[in-house]
């Protein structure tokens, strides 16, 4: 080997020396290293084991209960409206108002029918009138004509002549046929007043039906509550059946939400949830499909509330925290008792000590989120350390409030 050969090889294993004596200097005392750590004053809760629910975040909207659909009861054109979204109304507010002037058109026309009907009625009784008085005269001719057909007919054969019977004959027929014609006439008068009565009914039928439907083109409120879902103006042509708002009791609504699918066989009516809002509103769940379809993720569920109604805008959407009942025993800590998603640390004798544990849900209180964990190593009355240090180790020494 030559001399420039030499003095590298000597290079690297002076430094391969100097590396492992480093190496061997920090770790061939790890008690005094971990001692020369500071010492944190921190934050502890004692361990203290039940069957928490699991809290479960999911979605719900604000939705109406037994609200009031208010309809057009006629087609026409929107001519006022007196309301906005969200105002309050009290029963008899006069609310909205449809155009009626074809309506009072029509109340016109139906009005011109009916007393031109009443005219008509009245011309053919002051014929009928007449008639009577022509069958009357008719019916006394021929009974004289009818008469003297009897009289002469029982002459002797030499005073009477057939010219004479014939003639006697046809005055019988002639006031026996105007007699039949004038009574013809009066029957057809009749009937034609009988056909203007039920023309009259059916006219006053849609006077009716009229007058109803100008009626119903001034909305009123039927009840108190709160305007919702208007989305119409003025000049909008509305047809008859077609929803104009909605009435609702704001102190009478519940949360539709959607359950994941996974929890269904948990539910049942009478489970607890409450609201991510700042009193943790208090719900309940009253009622859930419980025909579960192929494919289906979630579940429509309805949470009433517990107490007295919030005043929540209806179709607001809110977040729910739902108690999902668990058959395993878990404790509380906070988010900050959690390292590296899996681990927290027990104190004992002031000392840390690492342990991994079991996340099996979270829980929700005060507005702040804890979760549930387990552990095989960690029992009843132990302590677990709350607070987040930046670089916690077993071992290391601290101090907190007992």
């Amino acid at each position: 080997m030559d001399g420039p050969t030499k003095r590298v090889v000597t290079k690297i294993a002076i430094g391969t020396l100097a590396v492992c004596f480093i190496l061997w200097m920090t770790t061939s005392d790890p008690e005094n290293s971990i001692n020369e750590l500071p010492s944190y004053s921190v934050n502890a809760q004692t361990v203290t084991y039940a069957k928490h629910p699991k809290m479960t975040t999911i979605y719900g909207k604000t939705t109406p209960l037994d609200p009031l659909h208010v309809d057009a009861e006629v087609s026409a054109k929107i001519s006022d409206i007196f309301i906005n979204n969200g105002q309050s109304i009290s029963k008899g507010d006069v609310l909205l108002t449809l155009d009626r002037t074809e309506y009072e058109i029509k109340k016109a026309d139906l009005s011109q029918r009916l007393l031109k009907c009443d005219n008509q009625i009245n011309n053919y009784m002051d014929e009928i009138t007449a008639l009577d008085a022509l069958i009357d005269h008719d019916a006394n001719l021929l009974k004289n004509a009818q008469d003297l057909l009897i009289r002469y007919e029982s002459l002797s054969p030499r005073f009477k002549s057939q010219q004479g019977l014939i003639e006697r004959q046809d005055s019988v027929n002639t006031r026996a046929k105007s007699l039949e014609q004038n009574q013809s006439n009066k029957r057809t008068l009749l009937n034609l007043i009988d056909e203007l009565a039920i023309t009259k009914k059916q006219i006053n039928i849609q006077l009716i039906d009229n007058s109803i439907d100008i009626d119903n083109c001034t909305i009123y409120a039927e009840k108190d509550g709160v305007i919702s879902q208007l989305d119409h103006e003025i000049g909008d042509y509305v047809q008859k059946g077609h929803q104009l708002f909605i009435i609702i009791d704001p102190k009478n609504i519940y949360i539709h939400a959607f359950m994941p699918i996974q929890y269904f066989s948990s539910l049942h009516n009478g489970l607890s949830a409450r609201l991510r809002d700042s009193k943790n509103t208090p719900l309940t769940l009253d009622a859930y499909d419980s025909h579960i379809q192929e494919n289906a993720v979630h579940i429509d569920s309805q949470f009433h509330f517990t107490a007295e109604h919030p005043d929540f805008p209806v179709g607001q959407v809110v977040t729910l925290a739902v108690e999902i009942p668990l058959t395993t025993e878990s404790f509380l800590v906070p988010e900050s008792a959690i390292y590296e998603q899996h681990y927290v640390y027990l104190i004992q004798n002031n000392l840390l000590q690492k342990k991994d544990v079991t996340i099996v849900g979270t829980y929700y209180k005060n507005q702040e989120v804890f979760y549930l964990v387990y552990s095989d190593d960690i029992k009843d009355g132990m302590t677990v350390l709350t607070s987040h240090l930046p670089w916690p180790k077993s071992g290391q020494s601290v101090t907190y409030a007992q």
